[in-house]
């Protein structure tokens, strides 16, 4: 059974965090003390919380779906705001809440969760969406493509 589109990303990243907290406590041999951890993890949790806002708020503009699950139903492609520097601003988010949370914790193990959730929700969602959004929007969509990258 493929997995392509059928763990909403929220229940990754949920998933991503609970793995780190484990490897937090169980290899504790492995952690590290980050100077101004106090004020770089609140930081990165307010600019996932921009991004992620920013993308959400120019999907209700565009009146199109959010449900990540479901990209066919989408009815207009985000071009504008922050989609103009990344496809997946709100996987990014999460990817920069997962580091927020990884340098919070202070575990290099932790840490080496993050290239896996970069894998996973990129081969098993984003990957599927490019495929359906290719056939929705055809050229409109494959110069979007070639002009913003997928993650930064």
């Amino acid at each position: 059974m493929s997995l392509k589109l059928k763990i909403p990303p929220p229940v990754v990243g949920l998933v991503c965090a609970l793995i780190m907290w484990l490897a937090s406590r169980f290899f504790t041999g492995f952690s590290f003390n980050l100077p101004y951890a106090n004020f770089i993890s609140p930081g990165l949790i307010c600019l996932a919380l921009f991004i992620d806002i920013s993308a959400l708020l120019n999907f209700k503009s565009l009146k199109t779906t959010i449900n990540p699950m479901k990209p066919g139903e989408s009815s207009s492609l985000a071009e504008r705001g922050v989609y103009q520097y990344t496809r997946n601003p709100m996987y990014l988010g999460l990817l920069i809440i997962l580091s927020s949370w990884g340098i919070f914790l202070g575990n290099y193990i932790s840490v080496l969760v993050l290239p896996f959730f970069v894998w996973y929700i990129t081969v098993f969602q984003i990957i599927p969406e490019e495929e359906i959004l290719e056939n929705k929007f055809k050229e409109k969509y494959m110069q979007y493509k070639h002009k913003v990258r997928r993650w930064i």
